[in-house]
């Protein structure tokens, strides 16, 4: 038996095995399922109380985070060799919003 004669692909809509089985679904046309299916995702997250903004400072431009020198190092020589340009939208240093905890409260019972 050849692989076509077994494999297809169901174009216009799922298989019935599929539709009986699977619960309720929508599909979101005119949305790509990178940076619009998360934007959706932060919408459902707050719904529906909360609305979110449709769309962020991150919108249609990949954004990388460097948690340590080297990571910086490499990103940046990845995007170089690349000629991808870039421009710096954090500042180093992370620090915790004012009103967090910084000091496990387990870590001395830990020890014990």
């Amino acid at each position: 038996m050849r692989a076509r004669e077994f494999i297809t692909e169901r174009v216009k809509e799922l298989h019935k095995n599929a539709k009986r089985s699977l619960p309720y679904g929508r599909q979101f046309h005119g949305a790509d399922q990178y940076y619009n299916y998360y934007r959706l995702g932060i919408m459902a997250a707050g719904a529906p109380d909360h609305d979110a903004p449709t769309e962020g400072p991150a919108k249609d431009c990949p954004t990388a985070w460097a948690y340590s020198d080297v990571d910086e190092e490499i990103i940046g020589h990845a995007a170089k060799k690349m000629g991808f340009g870039n421009s710096v939208i954090v500042q180093k240093g992370s620090l915790e919003p004012e009103g967090t905890h910084t000091v496990s409260p387990v870590a001395n019972w830990m020890k014990r």
